[in-house]
């Protein structure tokens, strides 16, 4: 993990020390949305009362931006990492019992964007912060409210992708390491953006 951190730092620094090349878009805002491939690092819900923190296989997220320079832009964004409910098999002595686990986490970030564009199409390194929250609920058979837990922190946030500006409309594919505490997960986003320039 400090591993690729350092190389997307290092990747994001080369590319905000050199300009891009060839034609780069137009500066100005720009409005998108993504959709979300979730794979994370913790193997079941059972460790999810000792630290982790849940997402879900898929989600969304809506991001704003403004393009600052050819070779940089700053976005924020609004993330849905999913919901998660899962069966607990728990052996209980007395009852109720916990039989229902449920949860979902969300972040907001802010991001610096480095760019390097070749004609239309655009690579960037990602580096920023992420303010996430976690809900997680235990329900037994009933769906009655056993106990809750709600975590929330802000992290580090690092990614690189690749976009193609088809005029005002922007076609995006990227990948994000997103880190929830103690939980890590890697999220794959495929989106699209409308420039306003």
């Amino acid at each position: 993990m400090k591993n690729s951190r350092i190389r997307l730092a290092t990747l994001l620094a080369v590319l905000l020390a050199a300009p891009g090349a060839a034609h780069a878009a137009d500066r100005g805002w720009y409005l998108g949305a993504a959709y979300s491939d979730i794979s994370q690092d913790f193997p079941d819900s059972t460790t999810l009362f000792f630290g982790d923190v849940p997402v879900g296989d898929e989600g969304y997220k809506i991001f704003v931006g403004y393009r600052v320079l050819d070779w940089l832009a700053v976005e924020a964004d609004y993330g849905d990492f999913g919901d998660v409910r899962n069966p607990l098999d728990i052996l209980c002595v007395t009852t109720p019992c916990p039989t229902d686990f449920r949860a979902s986490t969300s972040a907001v970030s802010v991001s610096a964007l480095g760019l390097y564009s070749i004609g239309q199409f655009d690579l960037f390194a990602r580096a920023g912060l992420a303010a996430w929250n976690a809900e997680s609920e235990l329900h037994d058979s009933t769906g009655a409210l056993m106990f809750s837990r709600d975590d929330s922190d802000t992290d580090f946030r690092f990614g690189a992708g690749g976009q193609y500006n088809f005029s005002r409309v922007i076609a995006r594919l990227e990948y994000d390491r997103v880190e929830f505490g103690k939980t890590e997960a890697d999220v794959w986003s495929l989106g699209l953006a409308f420039a306003f320039h």
